[in-house]
């Protein structure tokens, strides 16, 4: 639901610089947030899975783990043709999550294919579970760039992130909050207490767009969980944005509750 356009109008802020209009209409910075939502919300346990997969493509001699790369300042090549290059610590668990259960991942690496593929490490994951399956809680963050062109979704665009997300469920009653901003491509995404779950599928918090202007148009979606709210820019109200989050939550409560 769009109710008005930009002013086409610069503006002064208060400190007296000269704002420059908005660079879209409020329904192309509707559909330019649909359309990166679509490519997923970045968090750690997607970009855990994806590096122990390319790890399988090592041996004994290189790197000489399954988990860790300890500090290959000159790139080494296993038998499978993969080239491994970097430091990557990882304390916790390489396997598949259950409950309690947590890790730690720094990294600062690429992995290339024979095929020129190339996976890139650069950065943190945390990720911390406590209850089990009927009640529980996971806190988890990611940070850095995460890259892997044979995956899917946002790991295969060019990224930089710096996202948490809270977790709790209750039986069938789960809520989610993400928190930070990441950066795809040529769109930049934040959010503050961004909040969903069962009870509110459309969502509430607040999400905003970072213009091309270097501004950032911020929507406070209401405490109605209807997925609308009042966009703003450079606090100059501009009208209503109507979003559809649902599939986002979701998307993001399967992934962290992987461990079922």
């Amino acid at each position: 639901m769009i109710w008005f356009l930009f002013s086409c109008q610069p503006k002064n802020s208060d400190s007296g610089i000269l704002v420059p209009p908005a660079s879209y209409t409020l329904e192309e910075y509707q559909n330019q947030i649909q359309d990166t939502l679509t490519f997923g919300v970045p968090n750690a346990e997607e970009a855990r899975l994806a590096y122990l997969s390319w790890m399988q493509n090592g041996d004994n001699n290189c790197p000489g783990s399954d988990y860790l790369l300890q500090g290959i300042i000159e790139p080494c090549t296993s038998n499978s043709g993969h080239v491994f290059s970097g430091l990557v610590s990882f304390m916790g668990s390489t396997n598949t999550l259950s409950f309690p259960d947590s890790y730690e991942v720094g990294a600062d690496c690429y992995i290339l294919s024979p095929n020129e593929e190339r996976f890139i490490g650069a950065g943190e994951l945390t990720y911390d579970s406590t209850g089990d399956g009927s009640n529980g809680a996971i806190e988890s963050t990611i940070k850095g760039t995460w890259q892997s062109p044979i995956h899917e979704e946002w790991l295969t665009r060019d990224n930089s992130i710096w996202m948490s997300s809270s977790l709790t469920w209750e039986g069938d009653d789960w809520s989610i909050s993400l928190n930070g901003a990441y950066h795809l491509d040529d769109t930049s995404l934040r959010f503050q207490n961004l909040f969903g779950g069962s009870d509110c599928t459309a969502g509430m918090g607040s999400i905003e767009l970072r213009d091309p202007t270097g501004y950032w148009l911020k929507i406070a979606l209401d405490s109605a969980c209807d997925g609308c709210g009042q966009a703003t820019y450079q606090g100059e109200e501009q009208g209503e944005i109507c979003l559809d989050l649902s599939s986002t939550f979701q998307n993001e409560y399967q992934q962290l509750r992987v461990n079922e």
